[in-house]
């Protein structure tokens, strides 16, 4: 072959990088750049838009997690932080989403939008080579590796712990059948579910309760909190439709034949 066939094969293979360069853009030394510059210890709001779910609203009251929306529950502050780890993730490339399709990146529109604070990312498809996953933030495209996509995708009730109430809510009034009629308010404020699980949407209810409440941080918010209940013997079934989740409590019958319920943390001391 030629020197000339040679030298126009390098050539080539110049512009080829050179496209791939300028198309790209990734930025040099940023793999230690975190994806977000809120700490975990300042993140105190939470709220993860899904397509086709419900959002999803958590913030910090006094040290402990509290749902918001779809409605208010206490938080298993495991997942949170397991979700928070996002906030140190480091980015992989950058990218300069001008003159992009963001269709191509699953961005347009995006899967998934968190906002932690104020600051807020868009999540979109993986990279079928490297496998990480496409963030919009800024203005910027970001790629960085598999870790919460997964978490921001599941149900509500993968957020929520046993505890039908978060830990201070005050009960102010119950509305319930006669059969559950007899149990207090500080009975229901420390219900403990044995299990707790998605609601599958062909549950028959029986019947409603109904409790206000009243949040113990500095707003003291009161919340409407309606249950219906799916089974009564030999468990009782609770089930929450603007959570779409239910809950399973353990419970003796008293010699005078009212319904006692048994806690999960009371049976675990026993």
């Amino acid at each position: 072959m030629s020197r000339r066939f040679w030298l126009n094969l390098i050539l080539l293979l110049v512009v080829v990088v050179l496209v791939l360069v300028i198309g790209y853009q990734p930025k040099p030394g940023n793999s230690t750049q975190p994806l977000f510059v809120t700490a975990a210890y300042q993140a105190s709001d939470i709220r993860i838009q899904r397509m086709g779910k419900a959002d999803i609203h958590i913030q910090r009251q006094q040290n402990e997690w509290q749902l918001l929306e779809p409605g208010f529950a206490p938080v298993n502050s495991e997942r949170i932080k397991l979700l928070l780890t996002v906030l140190q993730e480091p980015v992989i490339a950058t990218y300069n989403p001008e003159g992009k399709d963001l269709s191509a990146f699953g961005l347009d529109p995006g899967k998934i939008k968190l906002t932690i604070n104020e600051e807020e990312a868009t999540f979109g498809s993986t990279n079928p080579v490297t496998l990480n996953r496409y963030i919009l933030k800024n203005r910027k495209i970001y790629t960085i590796r598999e870790i919460v996509y997964g978490v921001l995708g599941t149900s509500v009730t993968s957020f929520l712990t046993h505890r039908l109430l978060p830990e201070g809510t005050s009960v102010i009034e119950v509305e319930a059948p006669a059969l559950l009629s007899h149990l207090s308010g500080t009975v229901w404020r420390q219900m403990e579910a044995r299990d707790i699980a998605d609601m599958t949407g062909d549950e028959t209810i029986l019947g409603k309760v109904k409790l206000t409440v009243q949040s113990s941080d500095i707003k003291q918010e009161k919340h409407l909190i309606e249950l219906g209940i799916i089974a009564i013997k030999p468990l009782l079934v609770l089930g929450r439709s603007d959570l779409q989740v239910k809950y399973t409590f353990d419970l003796r019958m008293e010699p005078g034949g009212s319904l006692q319920i048994i806690n999960k943390r009371n049976e675990e001391n026993e």
